[in-house]
């Protein structure tokens, strides 16, 4: 899977809305007057004009957590344009879960499958993002999402790891590859590893020695990352308190906050 570079996932949401309002005409929201019903809005989805289509798709995420207005996206998942399938992707993280949990792992399928055809690592990351959207209730996208860490486009492990973090504790089948991933090239996705396990908790106790060395790393958003984590896990990380003592004095004033805030807890390292 190809990719023009790593870039944080602040930089994917922007990249994602820039992508939305290229489908459509510039000038953000659609007015509010006469507006269209969703079986409108479906039809000017399957329209040959990218405006209209772009449109269309603001709009249905406007609609909010309405199961209509989530089916009508859907098949622009699988459109042979990347950029709509990258603005269907954001308005459907953006609508979000939807009432009944059949419909919405039917939600998760389709976008699990969108990452899995991507011909692109930006295409494929959309797709991830709106899965983490979901939070929790995207716990069954785990296992689809534990193989993506090991993709060779660091934008999509960065994803797949933030994605994970959103989903939280149930996401504690990956603790594993997020612990390797923590001595990656890439520093924003060591990061977001970092950030995966301190979403996973007590539940990532396996990862506590990768992330004491991870305490140690050149990058200062790591080290401050990889300190909230071993919090998160909490008393069973306590043979990493030595190595949080140190970055109580770290040249970085926030990561020095961080270790002074957590070191500080009462019962840390208590049973």
């Amino acid at each position: 899977m190809q990719s023009n570079g790593s870039f944080s996932r602040s930089r994917l949401a922007a990249a994602a809305v820039m992508t939305t309002l290229a489908c459509g005409p510039a000038g953000g929201a659609p007015p509010a007057p006469d507006r269209p019903t969703i079986a409108e809005l479906t039809t000017d989805l399957g329209k040959g004009d990218a405006a209209a289509r772009g449109l269309a798709l603001r709009r249905l995420a406007a609609a909010g957590p309405i199961d209509e207005a989530v089916a009508a996206i859907g098949p622009a998942l699988t459109d042979a344009d990347p950029h709509l399938v990258r603005a269907a992707a954001t308005a459907i993280g953006a609508i979000g879960p939807v009432d009944g949990a059949e419909r919405t792992d039917d939600v998760i399928d389709a976008l699990r499958r969108c990452a899995a055809a991507a011909k692109d690592a930006e295409t494929c990351a959309a797709c991830i993002v709106a899965i983490g959207d979901y939070g929790p209730a995207a716990e069954s996208a785990v296992g689809p999402l534990t193989v993506l860490l090991r993709d060779k486009a660091a934008l999509v492990r960065e994803a797949a790891a933030a994605a994970l973090a959103a989903i939280g504790p149930e996401a504690r089948a990956a603790t594993g590859v997020l612990a390797t991933l923590l001595r990656g090239d890439e520093p924003l996705v060591r990061a977001a590893a970092a950030a995966a396990l301190a979403g996973i908790g007590p539940d990532a106790r396996d990862a506590v020695m990768a992330l004491s060395d991870a305490v140690a790393d050149a990058n200062p958003l790591v080290r401050g990352t990889a300190v909230r984590a071993i919090a998160a896990i909490g008393p069973d990380a306590a043979a990493a308190k030595k190595a949080l003592d140190a970055l109580v004095h770290d040249e970085d004033a926030n990561v020095a906050d961080v270790a002074k805030t957590v070191t500080a807890q009462p019962t840390r390292g208590a049973k």
